[in-house]
């Protein structure tokens, strides 16, 4: 049985779910650790979808992790630690008809208002008056859902599904959508998996080298939001977003 070790969030976590999936005909054990909490429920979801897998997420610190590293190692001595780096994907867009997934009969714009950062909080990435201004601007054939940390906006003519879903539901919702605007992270790699025309939002200039992929930025614009990692909200008008939107007018 051959046995991997990772290490980040859910979005890392996706990534390597897709590193693993030339495995999945065969029994694999996958250890996965992150350091924070709020993200262990969302990594066990995935790491569910692995067909024949044995899975575990632990959270803890760094200490702990050294020590889940030195357990891997003595358990498993030819098992294989897997970095989260997104350009080394070797099929980053696999078929992933197998996961059988909900089908739904609309398609959808999918928008993520909050993200889940890594300090257990989360962060609001589109103010509400924003995804008023994209639901005023995009024309009403194009409906539009919201997706990730609930964000409990209510805007006429837009479906909040924030908060609501399961990771299965999620993947399931963006994988059939139209487009994607969101965060970097778990639901904007899904996007771009799915071959999903994307607009991700970042906010720290070396992410891109480390979390996109060659063939992911065929079909992804990236948007720089937010200045400063502190700040409160990244995007609070609509323009960034509506200049890249033409054919959806």
């Amino acid at each position: 049985m051959k046995a991997f070790l990772s290490h980040g969030g859910h979005g890392d976590s996706w990534i390597v779910y897709l590193k693993l999936l030339p495995y999945s005909n065969e029994p694999i054990t996958w250890i996965h650790t992150t350091a924070h909490e709020m993200h262990v429920g969302p990594i066990q979801e995935i790491q569910s979808l692995m067909p024949n897998c044995s899975y575990q997420c632990i959270q803890g610190n760094k200490k702990l992790s050294v020590a889940v590293i030195d357990k891997f190692k003595n358990d498993f001595p030819d098992g294989i630690e897997i970095n989260t780096k997104a350009g080394e994907l070797q099929n980053p867009t696999p078929d992933l008809s197998f996961l059988k997934l909900p089908k739904y009969k609309e398609s959808y714009i999918v928008v993520q208002p909050v993200a889940g950062r890594p300090i257990d909080t989360t962060l609001r990435i589109i103010e509400q008056k924003a995804i008023q201004q994209l639901r005023d601007f995009i024309s009403p054939k194009h409906p539009i859902m919201l997706l990730g940390h609930e964000c409990s906006y209510d805007i006429p003519n837009v479906l909040d599904l924030s908060g609501k879903t399961t990771v299965a539901e999620a993947i399931s919702h963006v994988g059939q959508s139209s487009l994607f605007i969101g965060y970097h992270g778990f639901l904007a790699y899904v996007a771009m998996s799915f071959k999903i025309p994307t607009i991700m939002i970042f906010d720290v200039p070396w992410l891109p080298n480390h979390y996109t992929n060659p063939v992911w930025q065929k079909n992804t614009m990236i948007l720089w939001a937010m200045k400063s990692y502190n700040a409160p909200t990244i995007i609070s008008d609509a323009s960034p977003i509506t200049k890249c939107l033409g054919k959806y007018k």
